[in-house]
């Protein structure tokens, strides 16, 4: 399955602290739904779920997203009149990390528990 075809842009990472990271939800992001097998729907970005963040081209690490919040975040205007828009946040408990490597001429990877 081609990555870039599979995946979705949820957001970027603002924090990590220990085994912890928040991420900024992107904009353009709707909440969307995908099924990845047989009956119920699975939301992408719900407590519980699973979330991949690329940290090289060999490396993601794996996260189980623990919550996801509101904030109310000033912005000023073309008037430079401070008004407040939402921005979601999720933050996510690292449980550890996936590393891909070639291996005669096929693509391996490995499921490491934790983060190094």
């Amino acid at each position: 399955m081609d990555e870039k075809k599979s995946t979705k842009f949820l957001g970027t990472v603002r924090e990590v602290d220990g085994s912890s990271v928040r991420v900024q939800v992107s904009d353009t992001w709707e909440g969307t739904t995908a099924a990845p097998g047989e009956g119920e729907d699975y939301h992408i970005g719900q407590p519980g779920s699973f979330i991949i963040i690329k940290t090289s081209p060999r490396t993601k690490v794996i996260a189980i997203v623990s919550a996801m919040r509101m904030l109310e975040v000033p912005v000023k205007d073309a008037k430079g009149e401070v008004r407040y828009i939402d921005q979601k946040r999720i933050e996510a408990q690292l449980v550890g990390e996936v590393i891909s490597r070639e291996d005669k001429g096929k693509t391996k990877s490995e499921f490491r528990r934790g983060i190094s």
